[in-house]
């Protein structure tokens, strides 16, 4: 889907992503990022295919039997550090250790989204989608105004920084730690 990519010119510099063990999305520190989907192929004129695997991804990938071909970050640290720390304050994410990746869109390819310009150019109604789903986001469009998809992965070496947040309390890491997926 070519002709949705968002423009290299525009890009943010950076972008934060949230990481954290059973998160579908996989992180390796050889390989980077990988979606949980990377076999399957939308070509330029499935657009109603595209639409679906868009409309799955804002659902968090609600329907068991249909994982994500996207890797999702934002474009603002401050989204991302809350972001974290509000899922692990969470009593069932006690103890648990999350991780931002800052990762530089200049080494991380061409295949990157703007879940916003998505929403708008293939005409997603995000209030009826989130709730005919049920689903745990059921938020308004400036959840995704700052939040990009990368298409099956984002390399290793695009990854500058790591921060870890455990029980909400955040501290830099000064080296990439592998999380074993």
């Amino acid at each position: 889907m070519d002709r949705y990519r968002f423009p290299a010119e525009q890009r943010p510099r950076y972008l934060y992503r949230v990481q954290f063990e059973s998160a579908r999305t996989q992180y390796d520190n050889r390989t980077g990022f990988k979606a949980a989907d990377t076999e399957t192929f939308i070509s330029d004129h499935q657009v109603s295919l595209f639409k679906a695997s868009i409309e799955n991804h804002l659902l968090w990938n609600d329907d068991p039997n249909k994982d994500s071909v996207y890797v999702s970050a934002f474009a603002r640290e401050s989204h991302a550090r809350h972001w974290a720390r509000k899922l692990s304050k969470r009593n069932l994410n006690r103890g648990k250790i999350y991780r931002i990746f800052k990762i530089d869109t200049s080494k991380a390819g061409l295949n990157m989204y703007s879940a916003l310009d998505l929403v708008d150019q293939l005409d997603i109604d995000l209030d009826n989608l989130w709730k005919t789903k049920r689903s745990p986001r059921s938020l308004g469009r400036d959840t995704i105004e700052d939040e990009y998809f990368y298409l099956y992965n984002v390399p290793a070496e695009a990854v500058v920084l790591v921060s870890r947040v455990q029980d909400g309390i955040l501290e830099e890491v000064p080296e990439i730690i592998d999380l074993g997926k």
